[in-house]
């Protein structure tokens, strides 16, 4: 089980580098996490660049971010991390799971809370 975060599961259905990366870690949809506010973003952003996330969707499990999610994303804040980030982490805390990113900050900002999987 793993959490994906917006920046891995776009460049999967856009073909970018890490898009190999990310297919071997997929496992069973319910085993794909995605946070509510990821999903929410990706679906912007896709919409944003004409990119159908269609067979994307079969592939992962949304799961809700309620209030102690929200609370736990506190400890990832910082300025030049974003909310969905923010959100994502702590999908993944929340989860006990590691968390897929393109984002390569990541590991050296959070790897001592999340276990961190880069995909370049």
């Amino acid at each position: 089980m793993k959490v994906f975060d917006t920046s891995a599961l776009l460049a999967f259905v856009r073909r970018e580098a890490g898009a190999a990366v990310v297919q071997d870690s997929l496992g069973l949809p319910e085993d794909n996490l995605v946070s509510a506010v990821t999903w929410a973003e990706i679906v912007a952003i896709a919409a944003r660049y004409q990119v159908s996330i269609q067979p994307l969707a079969e592939l992962v499990t949304v799961v809700p971010f309620g209030a102690a999610d929200a609370a736990a994303s506190q400890m990832f804040l910082r300025k030049d991390v974003s909310l969905g980030d923010r959100c994502c982490l702590a999908t993944a805390l929340s989860y006990k799971v590691p968390v897929v990113t393109a984002d390569g900050a990541w590991t050296a900002l959070f790897g001592h809370f999340v276990t961190v999987e880069q995909i370049r």
